[in-house]
């Protein structure tokens, strides 16, 4: 099934969503999408475009019943820093951080180690 003027059909749109939840890369799940739907494979880098457009207009609809609908009790930060070292002078400096956001709803039970 797919939309009038539509080049994908619903199936290869949702087996992309799939395995980009999996961990494949927005390119990989493209170039199955396309193979999928016998569609031209684009060669590149540029060629996930296809399916980061899909997430961008479809993931609003595929998750709004995951949507939360009040803050929650407690929100626990954390984050991780991750290091480049320079071969030559065996230096490490920061390439970039990623912080980690994690809620616990007020029936959650306590967490040993957490201080609740």
């Amino acid at each position: 099934m797919t939309g009038r003027r539509y080049d994908f059909p619903v199936r290869e749109v949702a087996a992309a969503f799939v395995a980009v939840g999996g961990g494949a890369s927005y390119q990989r799940a493209a170039l199955r999408a396309r193979a999928a739907a016998g569609r031209e494979l684009l060669e590149g880098s540029w060629g996930g475009n296809t399916v980061a457009e899909w997430l961008d207009a479809l993931a609003p609809v595929v998750l709004a019943d995951q949507a939360e609908t009040s803050w929650p009790e407690t929100l626990v930060l954390d984050s991780t820093r991750f290091m480049v070292e320079n071969i030559r002078t065996g230096t490490q400096t920061l390439a970039f951080n990623v912080l980690g956001p994690t809620a616990i709803p007020p029936a959650a039970k306590a967490v040993p180690g957490c201080g609740r």
